[in-house]
C-alpha cells in the first residue's frame, strides 16, 4: 500500500502519529509468516515502531518536565495573592506559558526534523514543563468558582480574556521565534 502524496510538504507530519522507520528500515528476521504469505521466515520485514506516546523514554521526559512545570506554577500561585478573588497569577502563568510554548515550538520546527535532541526538547520543555506550568483546567475551576460565588460576568470575562489572550500570546511567541530564526542567516553572512 502506497501513501498518497503529501499536499503540504512544508508542514511537518505529526511525529507522535507517524514515526519514521529506524535506520535501515528493518527489524530482526521474522519468525512469523502470515497466511498466504510465501516469504521465507528469515526475510527482514519493515520495522514496527512503537508510537511515541508509548515509549518509556518519551514518557519519562514528559513526566520530569511536567513535574518541574507544575512545581513552578504552584510556587507562583502561592506567592502571588488573588486580586479581588481573581487568580491573577494563573492568568499571568497561562499567558507566559503560551508565549514561551509558541517560541519553543516555532524554533524547534525551524531548526530541523522532530528527531533526537529536538524531539527530547519538545517533549520535556513543551509537553512537560509548559504543559505542567500552564493550566487551563485550573482556569476552568477558577471560572467555575467565580460563577458559583455569583460573579458570573467576572468569571465569564476572566475565562474568555484568558483564552483569547492565550492564543494571541502563542502567536506572538511564534512570530518572535520566526523573526529570530529568519534573521540568523543574514546575521551570519554579515560577519
Amino acid at each position: 500500500m502506497t501513501r498518497p502524496e503529501d499536499p503540504h510538504p512544508e508542514i511537518p507530519l505529526d511525529p507522535d502519529v507517524e514515526s519514521p522507520d529506524p535506520p535501515g528500515g528493518t527489524t530482526a528476521p521474522s519468525d512469523i509468516t502470515a497466511p498466504g504469505n510465501t516469504t521465507a521466515p528469515d526475510v527482514l520485514l519493515p520495522a514496527r515502531v512503537r508510537p511515541l506516546h508509548l515509549r518509556p523514554g518519551s514518557i519519562a521526559l514528559v513526566l520530569i518536565g511536567g513535574t518541574l512545570g507544575t512545581a513552578a506554577r504552584e510556587a507562583l500561585t502561592l506567592a502571588v495573592p488573588e486580586l479581588g478573588g481573581v487568580p491573577i497569577s494563573l492568568f499571568a502563568i497561562n499567558l507566559a506559558g503560551a508565549f514561551l510554548l509558541g517560541i519553543l515550538l516555532e524554533a524547534l520546527a525551524r531548526s530541523g526534523p522532530d528527531q533526537g535532541v529536538r524531539r527530547a526538547l519538545r517533549l520535556s520543555l513543551g509537553t512537560g514543563v509548559m504543559g505542567g506550568f500552564t493550566s487551563y483546567s485550573s482556569l476552568a475551576l477558577a471560572v467555575d468558582q467565580l460563577m458559583a460565588d455569583g460573579r458570573v460576568l467576572v468569571g465569564a470575562a476572566f475565562g474568555l480574556v484568558s483564552v483569547v489572550l492565550g492564543v494571541l500570546f502563542a502567536v506572538a511567541g511564534i512570530l518572535a521565534a520566526s523573526r529570530r530564526t529568519s534573521r540568523r542567516p543574514h546575521e551570519e553572512a554579515a560577519r
